[in-house]
């Protein structure tokens, strides 16, 4: 393929990547939320048409027609049932919502439709076979030309519809100023109901699309989910032209990358992602004051006492326990590490799975060098953490999604570099085999004796760095990061040594993962299922509180060991949870029962009450 025959086909890849991003950009433009399920909602609106395909025997452009009421009225309750709900509750609480959305979606569609894949590659007839070559080494496929003209005439409506309609004003002064539309009579539940619903109708157009050009299952949403987030940042967030045109730029760049090799593809495109992030983002009653209460006293001393208990499981138990038990630190080192960067650093990533991965292939390359296994854990725990340093000098320079975005794009690369590599298994995985020189039961001893010291000391240091003035520093980041700068904040240092933290913490969970189970591979172990999980067990325990990511981790582990053979409804159960408390008890339930209760177990901040 020429290079201008490659930009060619870019550009018709990219028109599709810009028809998913569509509902994309318009929802962030106007209600300022990042929604996880886009990309499942999209491959929903697949299905719809599949299913009516076969049904009717209509092709699937006309499906896609029977389809689209029934898209319209999903979006409409969509923001009715959850998504106005979560509106109140910041941009964390979309967040968990949204995922929990996503993950009762693909498990729905898991149950009905199994894991085969589908395609209506056939039922388009002539559209997926006819193209015409001009110019000699130039082909313009049928499928290509038809995208690009769909993409460009749905953003030209939905132009006209913004700019030149009285719905379209409701819709820009609201996404202005929603109280300030709500003075004047607009009703932004309304405005936010119809925004939802054009978005999902075209996230269906963009499942039609998919569906004809490419085979889907029901686990393909979070693919097109980033490709679209790509689109939707290199052109312009809230920006509709601008995210045509990121898709564009976003499928050349992929095309041009398969040119060097086929293997680089999507890589090319993360990399032109992160290069547009880096030049884009870069830049009184008497009271008195108590830390201490005697319940935290005894309670903080008894932790100790805990971990001394912890610590003779394997002498106690059999490997079985010892192993679900190592899980367990396993979930508690996560939750606390992704608490540690969103409730006092307020760093929403989405992305520490890179550092997860890294750190339990970092374990099989250096055992691979003749290392012994236990000190090859030491040596990729350390090498892994560290880089989180020159990471940080890139992704610190971002904020909120951007940042949250970027740190997925990163762990997704990560994961590319590691399918390339056949000495780590490319693909399919490797075992650290060089475990299997331990009895079974001594081995699972040392894991998990292992799991139990990297926990202890990662969360005695988030305990003893909270307490310090460092601490209060980087809450009053988290609260507002302009003002704490303008007091003189060393705010860049403050959220670097978190994110470095949290960068080691996770590593250090990455090289017990593959002690633990002694195989990995890239689409398990770089799976943005681990951020799910983390933001899963912060927001259900409770988010900025010492105690709830704890809490939430043994929540999500017992849901884990009792409801994982229930398959697919597990998971379904998991995401309606998740969206259930993002909804109904935004602080988690350790939040909840401190404010109701005042009960503080450990603490790491400073109480105001009553001098009596």
């Amino acid at each position: 393929m020429t290079v201008s025959n490659a930009i060619l086909q870019g550009i018709f890849l990219g028109a599709f990547y810009a028809v998913l991003a569509c509902g994309l950009s318009l929802m962030f433009g106007v209600m300022r939320i990042i929604n996880l399920a886009h990309g499942d909602v999209a491959v929903l609106g697949a299905y719809i048409v599949l299913v009516i395909v076969q049904s009717t025997g209509l092709s699937p452009l006309i499906a896609f027609v029977v389809a689209l009421p029934a898209m319209i009225a999903l979006g409409y309750v969509l923001q009715l049932t959850i998504l106005q709900r979560a509106l109140k509750g910041g941009l964390l609480t979309p967040l968990l919502a949204t995922f929990g959305l996503s993950i009762v979606i693909q498990n729905l569609l898991l149950l009905q439709f199994s894991p085969d894949v589908h395609s209506l590659g056939a039922s388009a007839g002539a559209l997926t076979t006819e193209s015409w070559n001009v110019f000699g080494s130039i082909t313009i496929p049928a499928l290509g030309l038809v995208v690009l003209a769909v993409a460009v005439v749905a953003f030209g409506a939905l132009h006209v519809f913004l700019s030149r309609t009285r719905p379209g004003w409701r819709m820009r002064a609201t996404a202005e100023d929603p109280d300030a539309a709500e003075l004047i009579g607009i009703d932004s539940r309304n405005v936010y109901a119809t925004a939802t619903a054009i978005a999902v109708a075209i996230a269906g157009l963009g499942g039609l699309f998919l569906a004809i050009r490419s085979v889907f299952d029901p686990v393909s949403g979070p693919t097109q989910l980033i490709f679209a987030f790509e689109a939707v940042v290199i052109g312009g967030m809230g920006s509709l032209w601008g995210t045509l045109l990121g898709g564009l730029a976003l499928g050349v760049a992929q095309t041009l990358g398969a040119q060097l090799n086929p293997e680089y593809a999507v890589l090319s495109g993360h990399l032109l992602f992160l290069a547009v992030l880096i030049l884009r983002f870069g830049r009184c009653t008497c009271m008195t004051v108590r830390r201490w209460t005697r319940t935290s006293k005894l309670f903080t001393g008894g932790t100790g006492v805990v971990a001394l208990l912890l610590a003779s499981v394997p002498l106690v138990f059999g490997p079985d326990i010892v192993q679900k038990t190592t899980t367990l630190l396993i979930l508690i080192l996560l939750a606390a590490m992704w608490n540690a960067l969103a409730g006092y650093g307020g760093l929403l990533s989405v992305g520490q799975q890179a550092f997860i991965g890294l750190g339990a292939y970092g374990t099989v390359f250096f055992a691979g060098l003749d290392i012994p296994p236990y000190l090859a854990m030491v040596l990729a725990l350390v090498v892994a953490g560290s880089l989180s340093i020159p990471i940080s000098l890139f992704a610190l320079r971002l904020r909120a999604a951007q940042f949250a975005i970027g740190m997925w794009v990163i762990a997704e690369v990560a994961s590319i570099a590691v399918r390339l590599d056949q000495n780590l298994g490319a693909g399919t995985g490797i075992s650290l085999s060089q475990l299997y020189q331990y009895d079974p039961s001594y081995r699972q001893a040392y894991t998990f004796w292992l799991a139990l010291a990297l926990t202890v000391v990662f969360l005695a240091a988030i305990f003893f760095l909270l307490r310090s003035p460092l601490g209060a520093s980087l809450q009053a980041i988290r609260d507002d990061e302009d003002a704490a700068r303008s007091l003189g904040v060393r705010v860049a240092a403050r959220k670097r040594l978190l994110f470095v933290l949290a960068g080691f913490g996770c590593a250090a969970a990455g090289v017990l993962i593959v002690a633990n189970t002694l195989f990995i591979e890239p689409g398990s172990v770089f799976s943005v299922q681990w951020s799910a999980y983390m933001i899963f067990m912060v927001l259900v325990g409770g988010l900025g509180t010492f105690e709830g990511p704890i809490l939430g981790a043994i929540l999500l582990f017992t849901i884990q060991t009792t409801f994982t053979q229930g398959g697919p409804w597990y998971l379904v159960g998991l995401g309606a949870t998740a969206a259930l408390f993002a909804l109904v008890l935004p602080r988690g339930l350790w939040g909840t029962i401190e404010e109701r209760l005042g009960l503080r177990l450990l603490p790491v901040g400073y109480q105001v009450v009553e001098k009596k």
